[in-house]
């Protein structure tokens, strides 16, 4: 471990000329925490530059899930998406047409889906960004990062909350003040359906909460909320070590 990346090569070679399972064994142990190191130094790096670009933070959550994701490949896919936004959504647009724009490309035209809908079981998988752009199908709170990512893009005032407890829904603001009773309407990640705040008011008040529990999400919280439940699902797939690798990037944030 004490050559670092200069290792990498040395590493790869052997494994491949060798036939003797120990060695190869122990060569992919050494891979696997190189390149965890890597992915760990990039997220320090985007903790301590503030989080606020969450796409990064999106494509290294893709990059530990699976070491061989093409994240050049996801960018230019992100790319497109906000090319197809940029030419249908404008200023000019009502609220609910804005959203509409949106919920139109990322539901219609993209045809993503919550794995719940399709009756999927529960997968580390559907909060990784990879699983949602090549597969379509991801998990509530990824679909609702994915719609804050291009709401900032856009700088429309958009901006997830947490309603009940590890439930999310992304709600339109008449400001980006921190005023809860500002907000214009609230919309489900998983549908793509647009609610009142008197809706939403209603349906809290059936589950014995308000709207003055529900708590707006910043890049880092979304991000916390993502590794919290990429962590259980790892657990619940006995995965240790990448649950343990989740943890470690759990500690980096404030």
């Amino acid at each position: 471990m004490e050559l670092g990346e200069d290792a990498v090569p040395y590493l790869e070679g052997l494994m491949e000329e060798t036939i003797d399972e120990l060695t190869v064994s122990r060569a992919t142990a050494v891979l696997s925490k190189l390149y965890f190191n890597r992915v760990l130094a990039a997220f320090r790096g985007w903790v301590a530059a503030g989080a606020s670009d969450l796409s990064t933070g999106l494509l290294l959550l893709a990059r530990l899930h699976n070491k061989d994701c093409d994240t050049e490949m996801l960018s230019r896919d992100m790319l497109r998406i906000r090319r197809q936004i940029w030419l249908e959504c404008n200023q000019f647009l009502t609220p609910l047409e804005q959203i509409n724009v949106f919920l139109n490309i990322l539901f219609k035209q993209r045809n993503i889906k919550d794995f719940r809908l399709l009756f999927k079981p529960e997968a580390s998988k559907y909060f990784s960004l990879e699983t949602v752009l090549l597969r379509n199908v991801g998990s509530e709170l990824l679909i609702g990062a994915l719609y804050q990512v291009y709401f900032d893009v856009f700088e429309i005032p958009v901006r997830l909350f947490e309603v009940f407890p590890n439930k999310f829904y992304a709600a339109y603001l008449s400001d980006l003040a921190e005023n809860k009773d500002r907000i214009l309407c609230f919309i489900h990640p998983s549908y793509g359906e647009v609610f009142s705040y008197e809706d939403m008011q209603e349906s809290l008040r059936v589950l014995k909460s308000d709207l003055g529990n529900i708590r707006k999400l910043s890049s880092l919280d979304i991000m916390k909320s993502l590794l919290e439940n990429i962590a259980l699902q790892y657990a619940r797939e006995h995965n240790v070590l990448q649950a343990h690798q989740v943890n470690e990037l759990l500690k980096l944030l404030p």
